[in-house]
């Protein structure tokens, strides 16, 4: 599974890539994004399972990219990083279906805990899809 960085801060950015051993908990960054608009180009190009996003960058907020993103198709799951633990955006994040919301500075196994669990949703949910892919294609042999 593949998972995207955006982050304005380079800092966030390259400590997010190694304070998670993402190999151990089946992941790989495919990527980083330091603004809104370019993380959303590559969620859209590379279509990673996971994407980590902070919500307050320059050229689009993390959230704008978010509703971009769902009305553009994308499927994959979301965990918000922020320095910010204001409702409002917190609300927004639960109606848009984000997994998590993860408050900067992180906590590494707070991250580590979150990547897991959705990890976990990832495999179920291609495994669903993998028997229902199946069920079809047997459906349309008997036919």
């Amino acid at each position: 599974m593949r998972v995207l960085i955006i982050d304005d801060e380079p800092n966030v950015r390259e400590g997010l890539k190694v304070i998670v051993p993402w190999e151990e908990h089946g992941f790989t960054v495919c990527d980083t994004a330091e603004d809104g608009i370019d993380g959303l180009q590559k969620i859209i190009l590379l279509e990673p399972e996971l994407v980590l996003i902070d919500i307050r960058m320059p050229g689009m907020m993390g959230i704008e990219v978010i509703e971009e993103a769902k009305k553009k198709g994308y499927k994959g799951k979301f965990i918000i990083t922020t320095g910010y633990s204001e409702f409002e955006y917190a609300k927004r994040a639960i109606n848009l279906g984000v997994s998590s919301y993860v408050l900067k500075p992180i906590d590494e196994e707070e991250l580590i805990v979150e990547v897991d669990k959705l990890a976990k949703e990832i495999n179920e949910e291609n495994e669903i899809r993998g028997k229902v892919n199946l069920g079809e294609n047997y459906l349309h042999s008997q036919f």
